[in-house]
């Protein structure tokens, strides 16, 4: 029970510290640049779009041999759900920035639980073992990918900050997992 509570709370966090991001201003991670181009698109909430997307993550990752995952079946529902309800409660301010660095303490909290991973990790490991390239340049791609498409209707939340973001996230990944010799593909 001790371990559940520790996921669910590091999701909540998590979706806490996305939602400030947002409310930031300064522009967001890639693949929330697609949350909100898809839900633009399709007129729901990011909440909603989300929820739609990590469902396609799972299922690429599980197609190419991953198996399910609590903290990815977590981050898919309450994460999701989680978002809107930041959204409702949470000001608009430039100083919401400081959410992305809820972000490290949330994954840590989640990821400790040994119940799994999230679906865009699964989704990466599943690549890397497949492939002879290194995992900053595979998530780099994935998040280079996420951006472009959040580029094509997130209506303006793609900013340098999301560039950024997007080239250079999967190697710090990359290097975090070397400093933790950590091998995702085992």
């Amino acid at each position: 029970m001790k371990k559940v509570f520790k996921l669910i709370s590091g999701v909540m966090l998590s979706s806490l510290g996305i939602t400030m991001v947002i409310h930031a201003g300064l522009g967001v991670f890639p693949i929330t640049a697609m949350n909100i181009a898809i839900a633009n698109w399709l007129g729901v909430s990011i909440g909603v779009a989300g929820c739609l997307v990590e469902l396609l993550i799972l299922l690429l990752a599980y197609k190419l041999g991953e198996g399910l995952s609590l903290m990815g079946v977590a981050n898919m529902t309450i994460g999701s759900f989680a978002i809107d309800l930041w959204t409702l409660i949470l000001p608009k301010h430039p100083l919401m920035i400081v959410g992305i660095f809820l972000l490290p303490l949330a994954w840590y909290l989640s990821s400790s639980t040994g119940l799994g991973d999230t679906n865009q990790n699964l989704l990466t490991n599943a690549i890397l073992k497949r492939s002879k390239k290194g995992i900053g340049l595979i998530r780099g791609l994935q998040e280079t990918l996420f951006m472009i498409i959040g580029l094509m209707g997130s209506q303006g939340a793609v900013t340098p900050l999301t560039v950024i973001l997007s080239l250079f996230f999967g190697y710090i990944i990359q290097f975090e997992y070397k400093l933790l010799k950590y091998d995702p593909t085992k």
